[in-house]
Formats: structure tokens, sequence, C-alpha cells
């Protein structure tokens, strides 16, 4: 199929190269790292006037000591669609990877903090959005965009909303970063793994390190740390990793405390189940024990906290065929990719919903401080989104029942 004369005029009126480095260096320029609350407020006062402009109707969820998480609708009857993004980074306040820094030898490519994961997505989604504006292609249309302020850190505060919008959507896209491929072009995502997050704390007794007695809290875990690597299988897609342990008071004294964090990921609902369950014998079980058997440290789950696989079923097939065919129809040559990491495009997709991940930058390097973002592919992909949503929004096919979007409801 061929590009319809709207949709070449909403393409034509997406914004130019420069506007869109400038709002992209606008969103990195705000420090917004997880548990930030100035930093991810002043994220949604740079986004929410945008979106006002646009006609949305937008509020904020106050989390409290954490950012507030922004929501917008646009109300009417038709296929829901969900917008997703997170206006939180990874990336310390106040350290020397701060601002935009476009390459002297590749005009193309600009390193920043979240300039990929997922500023740079959150320009290309509001991008759609302001040409679909334009030629007015919003009217009429069930649109909500969720920006939460906690997805870094497993979307604690945000999960019952983005549950709660997931569950009913006809078409979830999300705004993570897409990949560049050998072929020069890029990825969406269909599939991530499942993951768990657990953190730990061992109590022991103290004792001279020099003497007979004491219980070490840091020897427990150390068992457990050694038994939980051993659950790694590459081959069937679980990997296990302790990647924080402290513990300890001074090298001459036997810890009586000590504290570490598990994280785990898994390829399917059966075998994240399977893992679970293996993984909270080992924490249960008491590793540094009497010579009468008696248990001397307690270990105990001081946190814990879980997100489901995205798994390709039929609704995400059907959702990723209308991006790669919006793609080849825009020139633009986009794969499918499985990915590792999680996202909060594993909610939609639990509920059987329509979803497709890695619609926003194209880009690498993301979680470190060699993050690097297309430039190119900030127009590209905003022309992506906004045919992908026209076309979505113009379909009652999306929907396996005729629902209204209604504020009454």
């Amino acid at each position: 199929m061929s590009l319809s004369d709207i949709e070449r005029a909403v393409c034509s009126l997406v914004s130019d190269r420069d506007e869109l480095i400038a709002r992209l260096r606008t969103l990195v320029e705000v420090e917004s790292p997880s548990r930030d609350k100035s930093g991810i407020d002043a994220m949604v006062d740079q986004i929410e006037p945008f979106l006002l402009d646009l006609g949305f109707k937008t509020g904020v969820v106050v989390t409290g000591s954490e950012g507030r998480h922004l929501i917008a609708r646009r109300w009417a009857k038709g296929p829901k669609i969900l917008l997703i993004g997170h206006t939180d980074t990874v990336h310390a306040k106040g350290g020397d990877f701060t601002g935009l820094v476009v390459s002297g030898d590749d005009p193309d490519r600009a390193v920043g903090p979240g300039c990929t994961d997922m500023k740079g997505g959150i320009v290309i989604m509001l991008t759609a959005l302001e040409a679909l504006a334009a030629a007015g292609r919003l009217e009429g249309r069930a649109i909500t965009v969720i920006l939460n302020g906690d997805e870094e850190i497993g979307s604690g505060t945000s999960r019952e909303i983005l549950e709660g919008e997931s569950a009913d959507a006809d078409l979830i896209l999300v705004f993570e970063c897409g990949r560049p491929t050998p072929d020069g072009g890029s990825t969406v995502v269909t599939t991530r793994r499942g993951m768990g997050r657990m953190e730990l704390t061992a109590k022991g007794s103290a004792a001279h390190a020099g003497w007979a007695g004491g219980a070490s809290a840091i020897l427990d875990l150390a068992h457990k740390v050694v038994a939980l690597h051993a659950l790694n299988d590459p081959a069937r897609g679980v990997s296990v990793n302790v990647g924080l342990i402290s513990g300890g008071t001074a090298a001459n004294v036997v810890a009586d405390e000590a504290s570490m964090t598990v994280d785990w990921r898994y390829p399917d609902t059966e075998t994240g189940d399977e893992l679970d369950a293996l993984i909270t014998d080992i924490v249960a079980e008491p590793m540094v024990r009497s010579a009468t058997g008696k248990a001397l440290v307690r270990t105990m789950p001081k946190s814990r906290l879980s997100r489901p696989p995205m798994e390709r079923h039929a609704s995400v097939e059907k959702a990723a065929q209308l991006v790669l065919e919006t793609a080849s129809d825009l020139g633009l040559v986009v794969t499918e990719e499985s990915r590792g990491g999680s996202s909060d495009a594993v909610w939609g997709a639990s509920s059987g919903r329509p979803v497709v991940c890695g619609m926003g930058a194209v880009g690498d390097g993301i979680h470190t401080k060699g993050e690097w973002v297309s430039l190119s592919s900030l127009a590209d992909r905003a022309k992506l989104a906004a045919i992908t949503i026209d076309r979505a929004a113009s379909t009652w096919e999306w929907s396996t029942e005729a629902t209204a979007s209604d504020p009454t409801d």
C-alpha cells in the first residue's frame, strides 16, 4: 500500500531537523534520574503545555516523594490508542555526562543522558501528534498519552495506571528506542523477557574476626550468590545476576548484617514461574548453621518487583504488521527485534493487547556514558508513528468489539 495524499500531507508537517534537535536538547538538559522529584516534575512542566496546545486534557498523578506521572487524553468514540513513554533516566544528576553534544565526526550522531532512552522517544511521540493535529487528523480520535516517571526502576507507582489503561487499548505504541541494523535500517521490539528483582537483607551476629564465634551475614549471602548464579541458562533465555552486594563494618569484624540485590530474566511465563520458585527456595535456605544444624543467619526479602514477559502473540503480530507495512510505505527499512530488557510494553502484551515497543529514536549505548541517538531518526520515526496512529484510528478492525472511549465510563 502506498501513502495517501492525506498521509503525505501529515509527513510534510513533521518539524524540520533543527527544530527536532532543539526539542531534544531542551529535554536532555533537564536532568531527570529516577526518584529525583524536581527533575521528573521539570520534565512534566516541559511536556504538559505542548499536549494542552494539541487539545489534550491533562492531569498528573502525584506519587509523594517521587515525581509526577503525566496522563493526557483526547476523548472520542472509536479505537482507543495508547502512547506510552517515560520521563526518568538512569543517569545521575550533576555528573560529567550532561547536555546534548552533536558528534564532530558524524553530524547524524549526538550523545547525551537519556537522548535515546527515552527523551528522543518523547520528542518523536509529541512531534507525531503535532503533525496529526496540524493536518486535522486528531479530531474524533481516542488517544491517551502516559508519561511515567519511574519506568527505569520498575514502574512501581505507575504500574496500576499502565495496566488499567492498557487493558482495553486497541493499539499500544511504546516509545523506547529502536536499534540500528547493518543494512542501514532499524528495529522495533515485539518480544521482551520478563524480569524479577529482589533486595535481600541477611542478619547474623558480630564477633572479633580473630576469635571463635559470630555468624557472618556476608558468608550466608556469598553462598546464595553462587547458588543463584548457577541458575543461569543462556540456551533457555534465563539470566540471573547479583549486581549489588554490601555489608560489614570492618575487616576484623564478623559481619552481622549484609544486603544484596538479585535480578533475573526469563523468556515466558512458564519459565518465569519455575525460576521464581527456585530463587525463592535459595533465598529462604539458611546457609550458615551451627554444628547441630541450627540456622545462625536469617535472610529476609526487603523489596521485590516483577514484570511479565512481552510475548509475540497474535495481537502483537497484528500490530507489528501494521508498523512494518507503514514503514515500508515510508521507504524505511524496519525489522522486528527481541530484547532482553523490560519495558512498559509488557503490561499491554500480558493483557493480550496489540502492542509494539521500540517506536522511539534509533540509537544505542543506553544506560551508559556512550548513549547516542541518530538525529535523522527523529523525523523518520515521527512520520512512522504519525501514520501508524492515523491508520489504526481510521479502522474498527483493531477491536474484537466496538468500544467507546468516554469520560462517563
